[in-house]
């Protein structure tokens, strides 16, 4: 069931966050997430996971992820919107040059 399937999508976003280096190296599949998941659950866990493993990214990684989640700064959903912002105050400087985007 889709409902269950959801909800399972949501618990594995949101525990990534919990794992430090182990979950920073699924960065990408949390980006994929957030952009493009159907979820707003599962979008804002992995938004919040994001912002959880903000510290743990180098510089490079960190610059990626960066530009990968600011579509979700329009996403429908103002959770899911201030969970994107944190994420990328959390990337630090390499998402410094993206504060424009997210205070307009």
């Amino acid at each position: 069931p889709p409902a269950r399937e959801s909800a399972a999508r949501k618990a594995a976003a949101d525990a990534l966050g919990t794992l430090g280096e182990a979950g920073a190296a699924e960065s990408a599949a949390l980006v994929a997430a957030l952009c493009s998941d159907t979820s707003e659950a599962v979008r804002y866990c992995a938004a919040w996971s994001l912002g959880e493993l903000g510290g743990e990214l180098g510089s490079d990684a960190a610059g990626g992820v960066a530009e990968g989640i600011l579509p979700a700064l329009r996403d429908e959903d103002a959770d899911v919107r201030e969970a994107t912002a944190r994420a990328l105050g959390a990337l630090g400087a390499s998402a410094a040059r993206h504060a424009p985007l997210v205070a307009g």
